[in-house]
């Protein structure tokens, strides 16, 4: 197995990345501004997927806040195994390794904050209002530029390590999206009408996260709820969240304490539903 002090060790190609034109650990950390998030990364011009490299460096002892990113993955997947459009040199495509003392089934609380921090990053760079589309989207003028996957290693009642994946669309143009994501997907750059700095989202993104999960850690989930509220673009909607065996149709009321949607269903009975694919229905 690889060992985390020999990354020539690695399947996959590992390089010095230009810093004009490529991400580089070296660029992003000149200006970082944390304390563990970013502190340690692999940089890649190419890769399957980030959360797979991610999850076997952590098994072998990753420090938390290790940093997995690529210019380009080959394999990119979003949840139930759904690919991921990850061309090079134009997105940001991550994945954190988290060690959280907390319960699996709190779980989702890590998703909801990723998604927070990479709303938070977005204003910040750009000066664009995102919204939270639960569980795990962010969306602007209704068009998803980023997904997060969030996976675990875990006990019964205790989390080993959780890889957050971040699939970011900053600088693609229209026309560099596959036919099948035209209208549904979106680009920084297509949004704000100019090119972005990948390099300067990315610290921005990585104190934001670093802050988003202290302040989960340390305080709890309520106290960064009322944000997550303020930003999502379903509640108070009907909605219909499709599970593996069923679906669910009703309004969605709230965001609960575990990050999971609190339905109304139509005959007056409350759902808490912690993860699903939504869809907006007509009111």
């Amino acid at each position: 197995m690889m060992s985390l002090g020999n990354r020539s060790m690695s399947p996959y190609e590992q390089v010095v990345l230009p810093a004009s034109e490529l991400l580089s650990e070296n660029e992003i950390q000149k200006g970082l501004r944390t304390s563990f998030v970013g502190r340690t990364i692999y940089a890649f011009r190419r890769v399957k997927s980030t959360s797979d490299f991610a999850f076997r460096v952590a098994e072998e002892g990753a420090l938390e806040g290790t940093v997995v990113l690529a210019e380009e993955q080959t394999a990119g997947r979003g949840r139930f195994g759904r690919s991921w459009h990850s061309p090079p040199g134009v997105g940001i495509w991550c994945s954190v390794v988290l060690r959280p003392n907390m319960f699996p089934w709190e779980a989702p609380r890590i998703t909801m904050v990723a998604a927070l921090a990479v709303v938070r990053a977005v204003r910040n760079e750009t000066g664009l209002c995102a919204t939270l589309k639960w569980p795990n989207d962010v969306l602007i003028r209704g068009r998803k530029i980023c997904g997060i996957l969030t996976e675990l290693s875990a006990e019964i009642e205790s989390i080993n390590f959780i890889i957050v994946g971040i699939g970011l669309n900053v600088n693609q143009r229209e026309t560099q999206f596959p036919s099948t994501l035209r209208g549904r997907a979106t680009s920084l750059r297509s949004e704000c009408g100019r090119e972005v700095s990948r390099i300067r989202l990315l610290r921005s993104l990585f104190s934001e996260f670093e802050e988003t999960y202290g302040h989960l850690l340390g305080k709890g989930f309520s106290t960064l709820r009322e944000e997550i509220r303020s930003h999502s673009t379903i509640l108070h909607r009907t909605v219909s969240v499709r599970l593996k065996n069923r679906v669910y149709k009703g309004r969605a009321i709230d965001i609960d304490e575990r990050g999971g949607l609190v339905l109304e269903l139509s005959n007056g009975r409350i759902e808490h539903v912690l993860a699903g694919d939504v869809s907006v229905d007509k009111d």
